[in-house]
């Protein structure tokens, strides 16, 4: 059973560790890097939820199954657990001073190798082939967005040229191997080179106060290597600290992107690009193309069941549901989200209803696609799981 049409938020505060005593007096390791977020959150949205309210249209909703949709609406004054979670953020946001740190534990699994201006020259993919991914904490995916570009679309590699002991340059080039734009660095005013080859370059640096009471500093850096398999690797670091109010805030966090080295000295440049890892856009694209569902009916169509969504292999199987055998249906309508049909022929036996039993030409519903359905294949869409399950009839 689930409610629909009310719409939540969280606000989570997530910690590495709490407050410990020094001898000048507490210090801040605790708390989370949203609690800027929860402050605002907790300010703006504790009066709105006691001055509004949610109309819910009651679900009933099974894991597995075409959902089939009551429209009967129920009116509630306030939803407790979002009202909880801003009571708990406001609480935070008077109570805790805080500093949050995060840090993907591959960091410390990836060590430096050599320096990217170790050759003559390198080239890298412009996608990673890993980055940090940890709910709302993710690295980068493209390598010229990382280094300050964005200009340019069609970028396909990154090319790291040495002009001297203290210059480099990189070159943007696109999937013909033509260069769109470059950029040129000098050692001590954009970037500096530590011992092991490291490349420090800060990306930006500002403070400032807002509208709101409280003030602050951000700054943003990033740090370039080569592992030991030849990928570059860009450790992007950030951090914050100021006054929200008068609750002192700071946090930190570092995120990791690694990027294959593409070979020329074979001279086969375009073969070796191939190879790079797919954009997110792409391989977004390919997965929406994959789970299309096509309609297998229309409006004022016969259709019968003939196939399952299975819960547990995550892929509609052959045989219709139990409940669901024997009967037949008409389209009514097909909306944005739900396909309305009446039972026709049959006897349907809803198995979230014990004992119901309902008979043809008396009965009507909506189908739509089950969450499980849609956690599984949410590029489907909401009619995707009854387009599969049901088809015309013969």
């Amino acid at each position: 059973m689930g409610w629909g049409g009310g719409q939540q938020r969280r606000c989570g505060v997530r910690s590495e560790r709490f407050f410990s005593r020094s001898r000048r007096g507490l210090g801040w390791v605790g708390l989370g890097p949203t609690l800027l977020r929860c402050l605002h959150f907790a300010r703006s949205g504790l009066s709105l939820s006691f001055r509004q309210g949610f109309n819910a249209s009651a679900r009933l909703v099974t894991a597995d199954s075409a959902v089939a949709v009551s429209t009967q609406s129920v009116s509630h004054p306030l939803n407790p657990m979002i009202m909880l979670r801003k009571m708990a953020c406001a609480l935070s946001a008077l109570l805790i001073g805080g500093c949050s740190t995060h840090t993907d534990q591959s960091i410390s699994r990836t060590k430096a190798a050599g320096s990217v201006l170790g050759s003559e020259t390198s080239y890298f993919c412009q996608h990673a082939s890993y980055a940090t991914n940890d709910s709302v904490y993710r690295g980068g995916q493209v390598l010229s967005h990382l280094l300050g570009f964005w200009t340019a679309q069609q970028v396909a590699l990154v090319r790291f040229k040495p002009l001297s002991e203290n210059e480099f340059s990189t070159e943007y080039w696109d999937k013909n191997l033509k260069v769109v734009d470059s950029r040129h660095y000098v050692r001590g005013v954009d970037y500096q080179v530590e011992s092991d080859g490291t490349l420090d370059i800060k990306t930006s640096s500002r403070c400032a106060g807002g509208d709101s009471p409280g003030l602050g500093c951000t700054w943003s850096k990033i740090r370039l290597f080569t592992d030991p398999t030849g990928r570059l690797a860009v450790i992007q670091e950030t951090g914050g600290a100021g006054i929200a109010g008068i609750v002192p805030v700071a946090s930190s966090s570092k995120y990791l992107s690694l990027f294959p080295p593409i070979a020329v000295s074979d001279g086969s440049l375009p073969e070796n690009l191939a190879r790079c890892p797919e954009s997110r856009a792409s391989k977004v694209e390919a997965e929406m193309k994959r789970q299309k569902v096509e309609p297998t009916f229309v409006v004022g169509d016969v259709i019968v069941p003939y196939r399952r969504y299975d819960p547990a292999r995550k892929e509609v199987v052959l045989g219709p549901r139990e409940d669901l055998e024997g009967t037949k249906w008409r389209v009514k309508d097909i909306s944005g989200q739900y396909v309305r049909v009446e039972l026709i022929e049959g006897e349907y036996k809803p198995r979230y209803l014990n004992g119901v039993v309902h008979r043809a030409g008396a009965y009507s519903t909506q189908f739509g696609s089950s969450d499980g359905y849609k956690a599984a294949k949410p590029y489907a869409g909401d009619h995707g799981q009854v387009f599969e399950e049901f088809r015309k009839d013969d």
